[in-house]
């Protein structure tokens, strides 16, 4: 039975920080969509938004790839939300197919707190976080933020404005994985 633990939010949510985590915890292989995207980055760095977004596709399939040949994972991306911005994000439909036993940890925090942790971080120069605006990303963060959770499993949503107990997050993964 192929079972996934895929962690969803906003991004800059802790969705990251969370899944790392949790993997150790649990014991399992963390795949995070970003590692093979920075990847890409490294032989061919974009240029524009576009570039971008075609390296975030071929990301994705790699992602996608690299998860189907496991039988228990941690995935974690910026999942394509349940509503608004449909061009954006990874697409999940591929999950609910091949995995029998989905838990999905929600991380949960405000639009603002994520566009104030989103302007303060430092990713890969590749993601080109640098050329956002600022009220944009705002903005599309509280649109964003109806869009999760996705509704692609169990669900355990946890405030990541807070901190957050690992271990009692990790006992509930267990239980639900083992229904």
């Amino acid at each position: 039975m192929k079972q996934a633990v895929v962690v969803t939010g906003l991004p800059a949510s802790g969705k990251t920080t969370v899944a790392r985590q949790l993997a150790e915890l649990l014991n399992l292989p963390l795949l995070d969509k970003d590692d093979f995207l920075e990847e890409l980055y490294e032989e061919q760095f974009p240029e524009t938004r576009d570039e971008r977004r075609e390296l975030s596709k071929i990301s994705d399939t790699l992602f996608q790839q690299c998860a189907l040949n496991l039988d228990a994972v941690v995935l974690v991306s910026h999942w394509r939300p349940s509503c608004g911005l449909q061009d954006t994000g990874t697409p999940t439909q591929w999950v609910q197919k091949h995995f029998d036993r989905i838990v999905e940890v929600n991380c949960e925090c405000s639009p603002e707190m994520a566009t104030t942790r989103f302007l303060n971080r430092t990713r890969h120069p590749g993601h080109l976080d640098q050329d956002r605006d600022p009220a944009d990303l705002a903005a599309d963060m509280a649109v964003l933020a109806s869009g999760y959770p996705l509704g692609l499993g169990a669900l355990i949503t946890v405030n990541t404005e807070a901190q957050v107990d690992l271990p009692t997050l990790a006992a509930e993964v267990l239980r639900y994985q083992s229904v």
